[in-house]
């Protein structure tokens, strides 16, 4: 228990029981929680350093307590515990629970054994082991005082502890107790103390030669060093022994058991080694024929000097009555000298191994007649990536002759059948969580190199312990699905990308989503009126296929500026273009953006011209522009697209109309969005068809940066 944290630290003179140790982590070995009964601060010490590192918790009642009131404390926990309802198999509390409990001999106000008689009369239900402490000679050095006295040992026995402790303590012997103790449990009082005295014979027989060199040899250090060294190292053996996980016998030279672990003895129906020591395996096998078979085994190796691995596995039913599948290795035991001294047996249980073959060779059967009969590919295959079977279907599938050629020919799954890299590694992870799939597409490569796209199902094959045997599994051509999804899906881009030209984004959103009457109203916007100057007088004058050409040029340029500046492209209407800003979207600064796009369209204008007989001419713009509210929607049945309604386009409309060619004609309510950042000039009052006087202005250019005069006026 060294360099456990203590939670609260105990001291002389407190009142209350302290959950003061607990392991760090768990383990394969024995826990439990522990209460140590005693009046003694060092010997509560000596305790903790030494118990095992898998105890979960101890609780320690201290000094100030009497013993009456040490003893009702632990039976109010106890009755406390008896009284819930607790839920079976979960887990205990180190609070709630005891399971060994350790008892100094002297507990000042009362013996251990009045101690011990209280529990058997007050709690008739406790059952946990219990150990008496000699506290004296615990802490006592002088190996005058190593035997316990005689009759207080018996004492304690006959009040029901199942082990007396004295001086010296060893940790690796404390170890040992405290493990078999807890794998014991449920022995106060006992019933009979023989089987717990057989359990624990070795460490007792080991225990009394020790202290039998004690007496007689009371000054040397150094045996005393020796012996406890050895001590040490007979209990670390013997728990290592009894922690592999295979069984092991040993023999003399006369073929006569020496000792076995405890696996060994629990596979042969006994308790402790001791019930086969000296005794053969005609002592221990019914079956004279197998008995012999054992002894001649055993001979060859002693006659040889080497090991043998029996290459047949041996049938066993277990007292269960389920066959049991062994694999035994006998091998010499040799001395320090290379001379034989016996031999020594380790079986390996491989039960499972078996019974995994087993259940691949019943599954094959089974599904034989489906494998060779089905139209859609089937497969069994390993989780290390080789197919385990195929069918015809599958073979044919992926272009191979048969299924043994496709088995003989795929070493790795991953890599031969799948195009994509790690494609396997995600499968094998999904199938980790979720344990099969459905419809997994994937495009694999035939034989021949050619890629087609599959469609499988897996599921995992565990057997009864939910280890995973293989994998199976279905594989069907999806290769026209995909390539008809394929198609399809371009169609619909193809589509979305027309209805993009047509409609703007957002309502093309709305439409797909939710096919109807599309129409909103924005207290907001711009709108953008150009035509352009003396084209309808040219256009007489060329040919169709010309005139085509040069407008779609032209809008072409003035599309890819309403794309940049993000304002809304409406329609062009022979050569006149309409285009609004803040609808569908409205944004705040729909005026800036609208007046960026005309200077714009100016000076990309100028790159176009007309040929004439005084020469090419290039063409001029005549814009106008007006700010205000709108209404916009989806109008026509096939032909549909997004138009714009309201008072705001019918003045934008007259204000292109009525200004003049190369200039961008605004109203009064745009120039107030605009005055802040752009050059205007104050061009006058006009009546305005539908509206009456207004005040226009012409917008010059953007104003330099920092400047914000007012217009000329």
């Amino acid at each position: 228990m060294t360099g456990f944290p203590i939670e609260d630290s105990f001291t002389a003179g407190s009142s209350e029981p302290t959950a003061g140790v607990r392991a760090d982590s768990g383990s394969e070995g024995q826990n439990g929680h522990i209460w140590i009964i005693s009046n003694r601060s060092a010997l509560n010490g000596k305790l903790i350093q030494n118990l095992p590192s898998t105890i979960q918790s101890t609780t320690i009642f201290h000094t100030g307590q009497s013993a009456l009131s040490k003893l009702q404390k632990f039976v109010d926990s106890q009755s406390q515990l008896s009284s819930s309802s607790k839920p079976q198999g979960s887990q205990k509390s180190s609070q709630q629970s005891v399971d060994l409990l350790f008892v100094a001999t002297d507990l000042g106000d009362m013996s251990c054994i009045d101690f011990l008689d209280r529990i058997k009369n007050n709690y008739t239900d406790f059952a946990a082991p219990v150990v008496v402490v000699d506290g004296d000679q615990l802490n006592s050095s002088n190996s005058d005082n190593l035997s316990a006295d005689l009759s207080l040992k018996e004492a304690v026995f006959n009040a029901g502890a199942i082990d007396y402790l004295s001086a010296p303590i060893i940790a690796a012997e404390l170890n040992a107790k405290v493990s078999t103790f807890l794998r014991l449990g449920n022995t106060f009082p006992p019933a009979s103390n023989s089987a717990i005295l057989a359990s624990n014979s070795i460490l007792d027989n080991q225990s009394d030669e020790r202290e039998s060199a004690y007496d007689h040899h009371p000054g040397s250090s150094q045996q005393n060093e020796q012996l406890q060294k050895l001590t040490v190292e007979n209990c670390y053996l013997r728990v290592i022994l009894d922690n592999l996980p295979q069984q092991v016998f040993w023999k003399d030279n006369n073929l006569k058991f020496v000792g076995c672990n405890q696996r060994w003895a629990n596979a042969v129906g006994i308790q402790d080694e001791s019930e086969i020591i000296g005794k053969t395996d005609f002592d221990m096998v019914d079956n004279l024929a197998l008995a012999q078979q054992f002894q001649s085994k055993d001979r060859e190796v002693l006659e040889t000097g080497h090991a043998i691995e029996e290459s047949m596995e041996k049938a066993k039913i277990d007292q269960n009555g389920v066959q049991r599948w062994l694999d035994v290795t006998r091998q010499p035991l040799l001395d320090e000298k290379g001379n034989s001294i016996g031999i020594v047996g380790v079986i390996n249980d491989v039960t499972k191994q078996r019974q995994a073959e087993e259940q691949l060779r019943l599954a094959e059967e089974k599904y034989r007649a489906i494998f060779e009969n089905a139209v859609e590919g089937l497969f069994q295959a390993s989780l290390e990536g080789r197919f385990i079977s195929v069918n015809p279907a599958l073979a044919q599938l992926y272009g191979y002759a048969s299924p043994e050629e496709m088995i003989g020919e795929i070493d790795h799954i991953d890599s031969q059948i799948y195009v994509q890299s790690k494609r396997r590694q995600e499968i094998l992870a999904y199938l980790d969580q979720f344990s099969e799939l459905t419809d997994f597409e994937s495009l694999v490569q035939q034989k021949d190199g050619q890629r087609i796209w599959v469609s499988e199902s897996i599921r995992q094959v565990t057997d009864d312990s939910g280890d995973i045997l293989y994998l199976e599994g279905s594989v069907k051509d999806v290769t026209e699905k995909r390539q008809a999804e394929m198609n399809l899906r371009k169609q619909r881009q193809q589509s979305e990308r027309l209805l993009l030209n047509i409609l703007p984004q957002m309502i093309a959103q709305r439409l797909k989503k939710s096919p109807g009457l599309v129409a909103d109203d924005f207290s907001e916007s711009t709108v953008l009126f150009a035509d352009i100057v003396g084209f309808t007088e040219w256009a007489s004058q060329i040919q169709v296929s010309e005139l085509v050409t040069v407008l779609n040029k032209i809008f072409s340029e003035f599309d890819l500026l309403a794309e940049k500046i993000q304002i809304e492209k409406i329609k062009t209407i022979g050569d006149a273009y309409m285009a609004v800003s803040g609808v569908p979207i409205p944004v705040a600064d729909h005026a800036e953006r609208m007046a960026e796009m005309a200077l714009e369209m100016q000076v990309a204008i100028k790159q176009f011209s007309r040929r004439s007989p005084a020469g090419d001419e290039p063409f001029r713009l005549r814009i106008g522009i007006h700010s205000g509210p709108v209404s916009a929607g989806v109008v026509g049945l096939h032909k549909f697209f997004y138009d714009l309604w309201g008072d705001t386009v019918n003045v934008a409309s007259r204000m292109e109309s009525q200004g003049t060619p190369g200039r961008i004609q605004v109203t009064h309510e745009t120039y107030l969005l605009l005055r802040d950042r752009f050059e205007l000039e104050f061009r006058g009052e006009f009546q305005i068809k539908g509206k009456g006087t207004m005040r226009t202005y012409w917008l010059l250019g953007r104003k330099p940066e920092g400047d914000s005069n007012n217009i000329n006026a």
